[in-house]
């Protein structure tokens, strides 16, 4: 097989399969999706708006008494154009091909090595996406540095501690270490809003945090008791899932209501695709592209923990009637 057949075979496998890379960016592989509401037609920035009515119901009298404070408030959230470069030299390929096929017991010309190549590609983009949307930063200035194509979680939370027009609902604890992840996480869940709690139904923490959550729980309980349904870690006061993130920040535990974490992608307009594939002396270069981002549509509802601050809320006494009438 020559490297045109090669090049023949990939362009036809892109033709008849152009969601092959869409399937990747969209896919429950990678974790973060499988938390996240998706918003399928964003390219660039895209504002989030909330209504926000106060107190309508008082004391009957018979006159026009007009005391709720109407707000309209808005964030802007936006997701990163990000491309795919992935080269490779057919004569290396080959070897890897012919071994998996013989693998899985298949004869050679009943499979193409197009098909074995893209999911290669495939397990890649996944993998990286994985990274990037946990530790990602965005740089402009570093465009072939891998990382700086998107905001990843622990941006998004530095930048939401940090932000006094729209911001988090915080919490302060002890800072987390390794033998105090089970008393912080009770304190957190005891101080969440009361009427939010029935609507939390998951923690997200480092997996380390995650892991000495485990060993605090059957330290402390034994193994017997039930911390786990089966399908993973649970809180000890609200029962509430334990979503355990490679590489999230071993400082911080978060929690939001469903549906307030938002994957934005194009699939519309601008779906992930492999624009071309060219052949450069040895060598095949894949050319695609995508549109990804991830956050919270309104991060008043964002409920993180505070190991620097002391003030329980948003950090202001309006903002904190408004969203949490109940609590202040």
């Amino acid at each position: 097989m020559n490297i045109d057949q090669i090049l023949n075979e990939v362009k036809r496998f892109k033709d008849q399969n152009p969601k092959v890379l869409n399937a990747a960016i969209m896919s429950n592989e990678i974790l973060l999706n499988r938390y996240a509401k998706l918003v399928p037609r964003i390219r660039g920035e895209f504002a989030t708006v909330q209504s926000l009515l106060g107190h309508v119901v008082m004391q009957f009298r018979p006159q026009w008494d007009e005391v709720a404070n109407t707000q309209f408030r808005g964030k802007q959230l936006r997701n990163f154009h990000q491309k795919v470069n992935f080269a490779f030299t057919p004569a290396e390929i080959l070897g890897s091909w012919i071994e998996q096929k013989y693998n899985e017991g298949v004869e050679l010309k009943d499979k193409e090595i197009s098909r074995h190549i893209m999911t290669m590609l495939k397990a890649k983009i996944i993998s990286d996406v994985n990274i990037l949307s946990v530790t990602g930063v965005y740089n402009a200035a570093t465009p072939t540095v891998f990382g700086a194509s998107m905001d990843g979680v622990n941006r998004i939370h530095t930048l939401g501690l940090a932000n006094e027009e729209n911001p988090f609902f915080k919490i302060p604890t002890d800072a987390i270490d390794d033998t105090n992840i089970g008393a912080v996480l009770l304190e957190f869940e005891k101080r969440l809003p009361e009427q939010m709690k029935p609507f939390i139904k998951g923690v997200k923490m480092s997996v380390q945090n995650a892991e000495n959550y485990q060993l605090w729980y059957e330290d402390t309980f034994g193994k017997n008791t039930n911390f786990s349904d089966g399908k993973g870690l649970k809180t000890r006061l609200g029962n509430r899932q334990i979503i355990p993130v490679p590489n999230m920040s071993n400082n911080h535990i978060v929690a939001t209501v469903d549906g307030n974490f938002t994957r934005m992608v194009d699939v519309i307009e601008n779906p992930a695709t492999i624009t071309d594939v060219q052949k450069l002396d040895y060598k095949l270069k894949v050319f695609g592209e995508f549109t990804l981002g991830y956050d919270y549509a309104v991060n008043e509802l964002v409920i993180i923990n505070d190991p620097v601050g002391e003030e329980l809320g948003l950090g202001d006494a309006d903002l904190n009637k408004l969203f949490y009438p109940e609590s202040f």
